[in-house]
């Protein structure tokens, strides 16, 4: 099993509050996160960095599809981190 210390995740999310709340959550865990702000922040980064795990809203206006897209070209052995897509959807209750 992988020491939690040594996994790094990359979190992709526009919204200053969301990502507060998600770097928090997984640092309470003891993930080392890195956030990104849009798609090209993503990119820039893993340009030089290569995380355990991507997690992207994709509720970000055109940004995440960019992302997301991008990812396929890519071979299946190219891709090392799980790549999770997230969302909030509005409900009444």
């Amino acid at each position: 099993m992988s020491n939690l210390n040594s996994i790094r995740i990359l979190v992709v999310e526009d919204s200053p509050t969301q990502a507060a709340h998600i770097r928090h959550l997984l640092e309470s865990y003891n993930y080392k996160v890195e956030v990104a702000q849009n798609s090209q922040q993503a990119w820039d980064w893993l340009s030089t960095n290569i995380p355990e795990m991507v997690i992207s809203d994709i509720g970000m206006p055109g940004e995440a599809v960019k992302l997301n897209a991008a990812t396929h070209i890519f071979s299946p052995q190219e891709i090392t981190s799980a790549i999770i897509s997230i969302t909030k959807k509005n409900r009444r209750i």
